[in-house]
């Protein structure tokens, strides 16, 4: 096991740093992370604020393999409180930080979106979305990076030379993306306050501008630009205390395609309408998800009093499996609600209310 460790980590050195245009970073609760899934949904949360904090530690038995946090905030503003009938805006702010390797390849990013939010019926909006971001990418311990020169055929031994020549150890750079989302949600569609029907879907770009991230000094390793389709449902047994939640997920980014797949089926204590007195709504879900021929993703949440606490585990089912003994990526999520606007006193009949 040591060895096939170590095989890993040299590959991970490699590739960290030799191939900046690779995959994104990547959250198994993707809807828990509305500023890397798509711009469109800023501002259309479940009714009012939304903040979400993400964090991932994948491959956890590689000595600092990766690890991610993502925190998020958005709303919508110019309501029609404020005089705007048909239309309102959606402001979110972003942050990530992402470590890798015993190199420490630190991958920051803050970031800022705007949402244009057009009521398209009562029961539905389109919503286009314009994030612009400003990342830093640096190596804080390149002396602990290992190379395929330091491999004197038999040992990797790291007394060798490199022969490894950095321009800078820290790179800072813009990136831009946009996305288009709808959301529908019906209301009063049975006697009970648990029955739902809601439904969000759209598509997105990302790195429109293609950001040069290389450490090397030479404009010629950009990011490849990242294509995103996602639709996502939540239905209600009429007159029942179970709704499903099913959801699929693609990204195609230059040479890499990702397929996500699955559903949340959660049981509910008592049901988020205002109309009855029951503000918060109470619940615990189990869920399982499929992401391509590389992993399978058993998920848990629990709610209570507008916020959503979700843990989910990815358990490798692809050749990586040999090396890694099935080890994944451990995830949590918490993500908090201002359903009804109370924060701020924005009471609105027009937000829909119902994720």
């Amino acid at each position: 096991m040591t060895i096939r460790l170590h095989y890993i980590a040299l590959l991970l050195s490699f590739g960290i740093v030799g191939n900046t245009v690779a995959q994104d970073h990547h959250f198994a609760q993707f809807d828990k992370a509305p500023a890397y899934l798509n711009p469109g949904l800023i501002g259309i949360g479940k009714g009012f604020n939304r903040a979400n904090i993400n964090y991932r530690n994948q491959w956890g038995p590689l000595n600092k393999a990766f690890s991610t946090m993502a925190f998020s905030v958005d709303m919508p503003i110019l309501s029609s409180s404020m005089g705007v009938k048909n239309a309102y805006v959606g402001v979110g702010l972003d942050f990530m930080s992402d470590k890798a390797g015993t190199g420490a390849l630190t991958h920051n990013k803050f970031g800022f979106t705007l949402t244009g939010i057009l009521l398209a019926s009562k029961n539905s909006t389109i919503s286009l979305g314009i994030r612009s971001a400003f990342e830093q990418r640096s190596i804080k311990n390149a002396a602990a990076l290992s190379w395929d020169n330091q491999w004197d055929g038999s040992v990797y031994d790291p007394s060798l030379p490199s022969g490894e020549m950095f321009g800078n150890d820290s790179h800072s750079f813009f990136d831009f993306s946009t996305g288009l989302a709808w959301k529908y949600v019906e209301k009063n569609i049975g006697v009970s306050a648990f029955d739902k029907l809601a439904a969000t879907a759209g598509i997105a770009y990302f790195h429109v501008n293609r950001p040069n991230t290389t450490f090397y000094g030479f404009s010629g390793d950009r990011r490849y630009g990242k294509f995103v389709a996602h639709a996502m449902g939540t239905f209600g047994l009429r007159d029942q205390y179970i709704t499903i939640s099913p959801s699929v997920y693609f990204a195609h980014q230059g040479p890499y395609n990702q397929v996500m797949v699955g559903s949340i089926f959660k049981y509910l204590f008592r049901s988020d309408t205002k109309y009855t007195g029951f503000v918060n709504e109470k619940a615990i879900g189990i869920g399982f998800y499929v992401r391509g021929k590389d992993a399978l993703i058993p998920t848990f949440i629990f709610e209570i009093k507008g916020f959503e606490f979700g843990i989910n585990y990815d358990y490798t089912i692809s050749t990586l499996q040999k090396a890694n003994n099935g080890v994944g990526g451990f995830e949590l999520s918490l993500k908090w609600n201002d359903t009804y606007g109370t924060l701020f006193k924005q009471g609105d009949k027009h937000v829909l209310y119902v994720d």
